[in-house]
Order: structure tokens, then sequence, then C-alpha cells
């Protein structure tokens, strides 16, 4: 029968490449997290970059599947979520390569940045 230095010494042996292997883990962990929260703000501004929209609001009514969110419904056919506190009537441009979205209205242009905007609503607008 082994005595109890033996063991404790079978046990520190054993313990060491499970606490490198841990150790790697949580780095791995770690550099992941690191990696896609810097990449998502460069995906984002990349993806802003390449959009392109250039419409006019020919309606705004209640989603059919939740009423309480308002609809977008542009004249080129498509729909999205009420955002810029866009009006019946207003012309939206976008050039493909620009940060900055124009709302034509009546008698005035309205420049808004779209970096300084939250990505759900920039998302929701295209």
């Amino acid at each position: 029968m082994k005595n109890d230095d033996e063991l404790m010494l079978v046990d520190k042996y054993a313990a060491k490449p499970l606490l490198y292997f841990f150790l790697f883990i949580l780095v791995l962990i770690i550099s992941s997290i690191v990696y896609f929260c810097s990449t998502d703000d460069r995906r984002y501004d990349h993806i802003t970059l390449i959009l392109e929209k250039h419409a006019r609001v020919i309606k705004i009514a209640p989603f059919p599947s939740q009423p309480r969110d308002l609809a977008v419904y542009w004249n080129d056919g498509k729909t999205s979520i009420w955002t810029f506190n866009l009006k019946v009537g207003d012309s939206v441009s976008k050039n493909k390569g620009d940060y900055i979205l124009y709302i034509f209205r009546k008698d005035s242009i309205i420049p808004i940045s779209l970096p300084s905007q939250e990505k759900w609503t920039v998302n929701s607008l295209f």
C-alpha cells in the first residue's frame, strides 16, 4: 500500500495537466469574446457603408401581427419598423459608401449620421 507522500505526488502531477487545460479553455473564451466584440463594430460599419436606399414613405400603419409597433410602407414595396420620426410623404436617401442618411421633408432636409444611431434602428430602415 502506498503511503500518503506518494499519493500526494500522484495527485499533484495529475492536477497539473488539468490546470493547464482549464487555463487554455479560459484563454480561448476570453480571446473569442474580445475578437467578436471588436469585429462587431467593424461589421456594422461595413454594412452601413454598402447599404443604399432611395424611397418615399407612402403609409405609416400598425403592423398586422404587432399592433403596438408602427410599420413604414415604402414606395419600393418594402416595409420596415418606424424610425427616425418619419412622416407620410418623406423621402429618404442614402448613397452607397456614405454614412449620412437624408430625410427630405416638404421644406427641409434632415441629415442623420448613421454611426451615431443605434444598430437596430439602422438595420430596421433597410
